[in-house]
């Protein structure tokens, strides 16, 4: 059976790989999480044959990271790159794309595993999912945006979450060991940060805009 190390030298895709490319590039359509992307980041990786793939959202000219979402185990790498993210350019000894969102911002794709020229294989299966990658991490960046837009606190997010399992103030206040005043204080809070009037209310905003992304938003940052 032929291997996918020696795949990787054909410059045609197998029908088992397009298959694949189908799959993650509608995955990469509708992801909205970080741990999905990670996922699927993975999956690019077994694809292409390499390690190491990040991707996300910098300032156009100062080359700043807003946020990113990566596959990358070396975390002196990570940071190496984000100090190189503040110079005129990446790192040019790896593959980096990148893909103007507007007159501030760039979409960028780094690839740690590539240490020299990409080759046919590989080149086609990137011109296929580039385009889905960075439509991804644009989405992503909004969803990150949105999340610090509602602007809770520390002890905000606490309540709340107490408040989505079911604990009244006198209970949240006992756990916490602060005074029912102080959790009502909070709870109102975030009633107007949520733009909401009840408790029912803040938990529907709290479970679909705010604690599936906060994964996701604390990674960037």
């Amino acid at each position: 059976m032929e291997t996918h190390s020696a795949r990787t030298n054909l410059s045609k895709l197998m029908i088992q790989d397009i298959n694949r490319i189908v799959h993650i590039s509608g995955e990469l359509r509708c992801a909205n999480k970080q741990e999905t992307v990670i996922s699927l980041l993975s999956e690019i990786e077994v694809l292409l044959g390499i390690y190491g793939i990040m991707c996300g959202i910098c300032e156009r000219y100062s080359k700043s990271v807003l946020f990113f979402v990566s596959t990358c185990r070396d975390q002196q790498f990570i940071e190496h790159l984000f100090e190189s993210s503040n110079q005129e350019s990446f790192p040019s000894n790896k593959i980096f794309r990148q893909e103007v969102v507007n007159e501030s911002l760039l979409s960028f794709l780094y690839l740690e595993g590539f240490e020299c020229s990409i080759n046919k294989y590989q080149n086609e299966i990137l011109q296929i999912l580039i385009p889905q990658l960075h439509s991804t991490n644009v989405r992503l960046h909004d969803i990150s945006k949105q999340f610090t837009s509602l602007a809770l606190t520390t002890r905000e997010l606490e309540v709340i979450h107490l408040v989505g399992i079911g604990k009244d103030n006198w209970s949240i206040s006992q756990i916490l060991g602060v005074s029912e005043r102080t959790i009502k204080f909070h709870c109102n809070n975030i009633f107007k940060k949520f733009g909401v009037n009840s408790k029912l209310e803040a938990i529907g905003v709290y479970y679909t805009r705010v604690q599936p992304y906060k994964s996701l938003h604390q990674s960037c940052h």
